[in-house]
C-alpha cells in the first residue's frame, strides 16, 4: 500500500485514516500489523483488532492521524492528528503525544502539529479544529497557544481517568484565524 506522508524539516508523517485500517486488517498477519501502528505490547495489537472489529468510522465521523518519524533515521516519535472528525460540521478535535520522555522538548511536535493544521484546513476542508487538555497540562497548553488556539473554556469533569473524573480545557481554531 502506498502512503500518504508528508515532509518537514526534520519529520516524516505518515497519514493513519480508515482505509489503512482496512487494509492492514484484511491483508496483514499480526505481526505486520504491530510493526506497521508500532504497537510494543500484545495488548495494544488486541485493543486495536477489538476496535477495528466494532466499527472503526461511521458515516458521521471519520479519523486522520499521523505518525511522527524523526527523518534522519526513522525512528518513530508518536503521532499527531485527527480522532474525531464531524464531516457535516467540517470540525474535527485535534490531539496528538510524543512517546519518548528524551525526545520531549526538542520542537519536534509544534512542527509536526502545524503540518497536520495545514493537512486539516487544506485537505480535509475542515472549517475549525478543536483541542482538549488537562488544566494541568501547561506544555501541551503552551503549544496549542503558539499555534494560533483560542482557549475557549473550561470542561467540567469532561472525562474519567482511572476512575475519577477530571476537566477538560477547551481550545479552538478557526480557518480564518489559521
Amino acid at each position: 500500500m502506498e502512503f500518504q506522508t508528508i515532509e518537514t524539516e526534520r519529520l516524516t508523517l505518515r497519514l493513519i485514516d480508515p482505509m489503512v485500517f482496512h487494509w492492514a486488517f484484511k491483508e496483514l498477519s499480526d505481526n505486520e500489523i504491530s510493526s506497521l501502528f508500532q504497537f510494543q505490547e500484545e495488548a495494544e495489537l488486541l485493543a486495536a483488532k477489538e476496535r477495528y472489529a466494532a466499527g472503526i468510522e461511521s458515516w458521521w465521523f471519520k479519523f486522520a492521524w499521523f505518525q511522527i518519524f524523526r527523518s534522519a533515521d526513522m525512528k518513530y516519535l508518536g503521532w499527531c492528528g485527527f480522532h474525531t472528525i464531524v464531516i457535516n460540521h467540517q470540525r474535527a478535535e485535534i490531539g496528538y503525544e510524543l512517546l519518548a520522555e528524551e525526545e520531549r522538548n526538542k520542537g519536534y511536535m509544534g512542527e509536526a502539529l502545524k503540518a497536520v493544521l495545514r493537512f486539516g484546513f487544506s485537505e480535509l476542508n475542515l472549517n475549525r479544529i478543536e483541542a482538549l487538555t488537562s488544566p494541568t497540562n501547561e506544555i501541551s497548553q503552551k503549544l496549542l497557544h503558539a499555534n494560533g488556539f483560542v482557549h475557549e473554556g473550561e470542561l467540567r469533569r469532561h472525562y474519567n481517568k482511572n476512575g475519577v473524573f477530571e476537566n477538560s480545557v477547551f481550545y479552538g481554531l478557526l480557518k480564518e484565524e489559521y
